[in-house]
């Protein structure tokens, strides 16, 4: 489901841009330009879109980042801008005519953002662009298309740069809006894995006897380990937003700001690095 675009109030606009140079400030405008014009499909305009971007990559940021503001004033995520100037870095001029030319057997329709996205994590371009033919003259809808990349291409190598330290915001602003878009996504996601009739549980009691399989024994195993190392990273979310939460109110109720306080020494919490690292990218 894609994700509700936020709105904003023009105070809060115009106090992003104020951030920015001079000519980030003529760059957003082209990108709000190719944003409003972006429909579903037009994979274009996200070309184009992030290609601008490409252009201020080494542009000195001060305050915010520059993909942060525009993220919040377009209303899409960071994560998702990045992903847009990935395609602009794979795809050159004659590869993104040509990719714009593709079309789907049967029903004649283009290949969609939601396809491309799913080569953009692999690096050899012969292999990209072998799938991606593939899926147009076999007329693959993206959600199958998803499942022969990953059938194709392992999940290591679809994800050279797996286990990087995630990018997190600089401002106190970015760290909340990026925390709750985070648990908000990954509460909705736990609800469906639990869920006592679509649930993982669910299938696999329904799973014929001669389709089971003995491998899936060791993946559960992992799943279970997982989920109990990640209920003590949110236990650690929960304490500092509940701590911060106290510093804030502390710090108002004085009438000047404070600076954290020391925390208490405590145990230790056990916690995959990759849980982490997942959780948060």
């Amino acid at each position: 489901m894609p994700r509700k675009k936020q709105t904003m109030s023009e105070a809060d606009r115009l106090r992003l841009v104020e951030q920015l140079t001079r000519e980030q400030q003529e760059k957003l405008d082209v990108l709000t330009g190719l944003e409003a014009e972006k429909n579903a499909g037009e994979l274009r305009t996200t070309w184009l879109f992030g290609r601008e971007l490409v252009e201020c990559l080494d542009e000195h940021d001060s305050g915010q980042s520059f993909i942060e503001i525009v993220a919040k004033i377009v209303g899409c995520g960071p994560a998702m801008l990045r992903k847009r100037i990935h395609f602009a870095q794979r795809f050159d001029d004659e590869e993104i005519a040509a990719l714009l030319k593709l079309k789907r057997s049967g029903s004649g329709a283009p290949l969609e953002w939601s396809h491309v996205v799913q080569v953009l994590p692999i690096e050899d371009k012969d292999q990209r662009w072998n799938l991606l033919l593939t899926a147009a003259s076999q007329g693959w809808s993206s959600k199958r298309f998803k499942t022969e990349v990953a059938a194709v291409i392992p999940k290591e190598r679809r994800r050279p740069n797996k286990g990087r330290t995630p990018e997190v915001p600089k401002e106190v602003d970015g760290k909340i809006s990026d925390i709750q878009d985070h648990l908000t996504t990954w509460t909705k996601r736990a609800a469906l894995w639990a869920d006592e009739k679509q649930g993982l549980l669910a299938a696999v009691i329904k799973e014929p006897v001669e389709r089971l399989k003995e491998g899936w024994g060791a993946k559960l195993t992992s799943i279970a380990a997982q989920a109990e190392a990640l209920e003590g990273v949110l236990r650690m979310v929960r304490d500092h937003a509940v701590e911060s939460k106290r510093l804030l109110d502390k710090a108002l109720s004085d009438g000047a700001a404070t600076g954290p306080e020391e925390p208490e020494d405590k145990d230790p919490v056990s916690a995959d690095e990759s849980v982490l690292q997942g959780m948060f990218s």
